[in-house]
């Protein structure tokens, strides 16, 4: 759902947005994680490129998606609803 713009998500979930908003900020985001998600998929897309360049580097999304977007997307298992 993160992945999501915020009025994408809030259609998805059949609520408004500003009820949403509400729900994320109870619950600790204090914005919502789409953008900052887009970015670190392309930060993360040229550390691979840039470890293919070069002998010996591994792959990093692996580590940086399994901890990155948890940081950023918190409680991903709470029902808005």
């Amino acid at each position: 759902m993160y992945h999501l713009n915020i009025e994408e998500a809030a259609r998805e979930l059949g609520i408004g947005m500003t009820k949403l908003k509400e729900h994320c900020r109870t619950l600790g985001i204090p914005r919502w994680p789409s953008r900052k998600l887009k970015s670190m998929d392309k930060l993360i897309e040229s550390l691979n490129e840039r470890a293919a360049l070069e002998p010996g580097t591994k792959d990093v999304s692996h580590h940086l998606m399994s901890a990155s977007h948890l940081d950023v997307c918190g409680n991903s298992h709470v029902a808005f609803r």
